[in-house]
């Protein structure tokens, strides 16, 4: 799988789920999923410093990207 999209995530969910998938994925060192896509139409830079801070602190991804792409959230790791 090279990447995996979710549509219509809230914001309060989404730490909550990319939080689940990168421990469930660090800890079965699954390294065939590299990216992944959420759309979050109130999503802005600040959710965006707040989901980067969350994968620094808890260690949940070593070198990553995280951007937004219109209504949507971007999440690449290698």
């Amino acid at each position: 799988m090279k990447y995996f999209k979710m549509e219509r995530l809230n914001n309060m969910n989404v730490y909550c789920v990319l939080r689940t998938i990168l421990k469930k994925i660090k800890n079965r060192h699954t390294y065939s999923m590299r990216s992944l896509y959420f759309n979050i139409p109130a999503a802005d830079e600040r959710t965006i410093e707040d989901l980067r801070r969350m994968i620094i602190y808890e260690q949940l991804l070593i070198q990553f990207k995280i951007s937004r792409l219109v209504d949507s959230i971007c999440l690449q790791w290698s």
